[in-house]
Protein backbone atom coordinates (compact mmCIF):
# COMPACT_ATOMS: atom_id res chain seq x y z
CA UNK A 1 0.00 0.00 0.00
CA UNK A 2 1.48 3.48 -1.13
CA UNK A 3 1.61 5.73 1.75
CA UNK A 4 -0.20 9.09 1.41
CA UNK A 5 0.87 12.60 1.73
CA UNK A 6 -0.45 14.25 4.96
CA UNK A 7 -4.18 15.31 5.36
CA UNK A 8 -4.91 18.89 6.69
CA UNK A 9 -7.88 19.39 9.53
CA UNK A 10 -10.11 21.56 8.36
CA UNK A 11 -10.58 25.01 9.54
CA UNK A 12 -13.49 26.58 10.12
CA UNK A 13 -14.27 30.06 11.09
CA UNK A 14 -17.13 30.93 12.99
CA UNK A 15 -18.27 35.14 13.19
CA UNK A 16 -21.37 35.60 16.26
CA UNK A 17 -21.82 39.31 15.70
CA UNK A 18 -24.32 40.79 19.02
CA UNK A 19 -25.17 44.54 18.20
CA UNK A 20 -21.73 45.94 17.57
CA UNK A 21 -19.83 43.10 19.20
CA UNK A 22 -18.39 39.96 17.43
CA UNK A 23 -16.66 37.07 18.10
CA UNK A 24 -13.79 34.95 15.82
CA UNK A 25 -13.26 31.45 16.65
CA UNK A 26 -10.87 29.24 14.46
CA UNK A 27 -11.48 25.60 14.85
CA UNK A 28 -9.46 22.57 13.72
CA UNK A 29 -5.57 22.78 12.18
CA UNK A 30 -2.87 20.46 12.19
CA UNK A 31 -2.23 17.71 9.80
CA UNK A 32 -2.60 13.71 10.26
CA UNK A 33 -0.41 11.23 8.13
CA UNK A 34 -2.64 8.34 6.74
CA UNK A 35 -0.71 5.51 8.02
CA UNK A 36 1.46 3.85 11.06
CA UNK A 37 5.10 4.97 11.72
CA UNK A 38 7.83 2.80 10.03
CA UNK A 39 9.43 0.12 12.50
CA UNK A 40 11.91 0.87 15.06
CA UNK A 41 15.42 -0.62 13.78
CA UNK A 42 17.35 0.45 17.06
CA UNK A 43 17.00 1.48 20.38
CA UNK A 44 19.85 3.08 22.34
CA UNK A 45 21.67 5.61 24.41
CA UNK A 46 24.03 8.17 23.11
CA UNK A 47 27.10 7.62 23.58
CA UNK A 48 29.09 10.27 22.62
CA UNK A 49 28.28 14.43 22.47
CA UNK A 50 27.07 15.61 19.26
CA UNK A 51 27.18 19.47 18.48
CA UNK A 52 24.88 20.13 15.90
CA UNK A 53 25.84 23.82 15.44
CA UNK A 54 23.48 24.66 12.39
CA UNK A 55 20.86 24.52 15.01
CA UNK A 56 22.60 25.40 17.89
CA UNK A 57 22.15 22.56 20.06
CA UNK A 58 24.11 19.88 21.87
CA UNK A 59 23.18 16.33 22.78
CA UNK A 60 24.88 14.05 25.58
CA UNK A 61 24.99 10.91 26.54
CA UNK A 62 22.24 10.23 29.53
CA UNK A 63 24.66 8.12 31.87
CA UNK A 64 23.06 4.89 33.05
CA UNK A 65 20.99 6.28 36.14
CA UNK A 66 19.15 8.31 33.70
CA UNK A 67 16.03 6.34 32.91
CA UNK A 68 12.95 8.09 30.41
CA UNK A 69 9.47 8.35 31.05
CA UNK A 70 8.22 8.07 27.68
CA UNK A 71 9.27 4.58 25.93
CA UNK A 72 10.89 4.90 22.64
CA UNK A 73 7.97 3.31 21.15
CA UNK A 74 5.76 5.93 22.72
CA UNK A 75 8.20 8.74 21.17
CA UNK A 76 8.13 7.25 17.74
CA UNK A 77 4.67 7.04 17.53
CA UNK A 78 4.09 10.78 18.76
CA UNK A 79 7.10 11.91 16.08
CA UNK A 80 5.38 10.56 13.86
CA UNK A 81 1.88 11.96 14.59
CA UNK A 82 3.34 15.29 15.17
CA UNK A 83 5.80 15.77 12.61
CA UNK A 84 6.26 12.72 10.32
CA UNK A 85 9.21 12.35 7.66
CA UNK A 86 9.34 13.22 3.94
CA UNK A 87 8.80 9.98 1.27
CA UNK A 88 8.45 6.73 2.71
CA UNK A 89 11.13 5.96 5.27
CA UNK A 90 11.73 2.30 5.72
CA UNK A 91 12.56 2.54 9.49
CA UNK A 92 13.71 5.13 12.55
CA UNK A 93 16.21 4.61 14.89
CA UNK A 94 15.61 5.95 18.68
CA UNK A 95 18.41 7.64 20.83
CA UNK A 96 17.83 8.63 24.27
CA UNK A 97 20.31 11.55 25.11
CA UNK A 98 20.30 14.80 26.47
CA UNK A 99 19.08 17.96 25.23
CA UNK A 100 20.92 21.47 25.88
CA UNK A 101 19.15 24.19 23.39
CA UNK A 102 18.86 27.97 24.79
CA UNK A 103 17.57 28.75 27.77
CA UNK A 104 14.51 26.40 28.10
CA UNK A 105 15.87 23.24 27.38
CA UNK A 106 19.29 22.65 30.09
CA UNK A 107 19.68 18.75 30.19
CA UNK A 108 16.39 17.59 29.03
CA UNK A 109 15.91 14.07 28.73
CA UNK A 110 14.64 13.12 24.99
CA UNK A 111 14.58 10.59 22.03
CA UNK A 112 16.15 11.45 19.04
CA UNK A 113 14.18 9.67 16.87
CA UNK A 114 15.72 9.78 12.84
CA UNK A 115 13.79 8.04 10.26
CA UNK A 116 15.75 6.28 7.31
CA UNK A 117 15.01 6.49 3.52
CA UNK A 118 13.09 9.50 4.46
CA UNK A 119 13.24 11.44 0.74
CA UNK A 120 16.08 14.01 0.66
CA UNK A 121 15.71 17.54 1.75
CA UNK A 122 15.54 20.27 -0.74
CA UNK A 123 18.22 22.96 0.06
CA UNK A 124 17.04 26.58 0.66
CA UNK A 125 17.90 29.05 -1.77
CA UNK A 126 16.48 32.45 -3.18
CA UNK A 127 13.18 32.77 -4.52
CA UNK A 128 13.11 31.50 -8.06
CA UNK A 129 16.46 29.49 -7.70
CA UNK A 130 16.28 26.09 -8.32
CA UNK A 131 17.00 23.96 -5.50
CA UNK A 132 18.95 21.06 -5.47
CA UNK A 133 18.51 17.74 -3.12
CA UNK A 134 20.56 17.56 -0.51
CA UNK A 135 20.58 14.19 1.71
CA UNK A 136 20.76 14.52 5.41
CA UNK A 137 19.04 12.82 8.09
CA UNK A 138 16.28 14.17 9.41
CA UNK A 139 15.45 14.08 13.28
CA UNK A 140 12.79 14.44 16.06
CA UNK A 141 13.24 15.92 19.26
CA UNK A 142 10.82 13.97 22.10
CA UNK A 143 10.60 15.26 25.71
CA UNK A 144 11.37 11.82 27.52
CA UNK A 145 9.77 12.80 30.17
CA UNK A 146 6.39 14.00 29.10
CA UNK A 147 6.32 12.61 25.23
CA UNK A 148 5.89 16.30 24.01
CA UNK A 149 6.98 16.67 20.58
CA UNK A 150 10.22 19.83 21.01
CA UNK A 151 11.23 20.32 17.50
CA UNK A 152 12.52 18.65 14.19
CA UNK A 153 15.38 19.44 12.01
CA UNK A 154 18.42 18.39 9.84
CA UNK A 155 21.82 17.62 9.83
CA UNK A 156 24.42 16.06 8.00
CA UNK A 157 25.42 12.84 8.69
CA UNK A 158 28.85 13.74 9.93
CA UNK A 159 27.40 15.71 12.95
CA UNK A 160 27.30 12.11 14.70
CA UNK A 161 23.78 11.53 15.66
Amino acid sequence: MRRLTRIPWVTVLLLVGVGSAAAVAAVGGGYEWSDPAPPITSIQDLSAKAVVSDVGLTLSAPGSQLVPTVSAEEAVKNAWTEEGAPGNPKGVHATFALLDWGTAQKGTPVWVVTYEGADCMLAAGAPGESQECVQQSLHTLIDARTGEYIASFTSPDSEGL
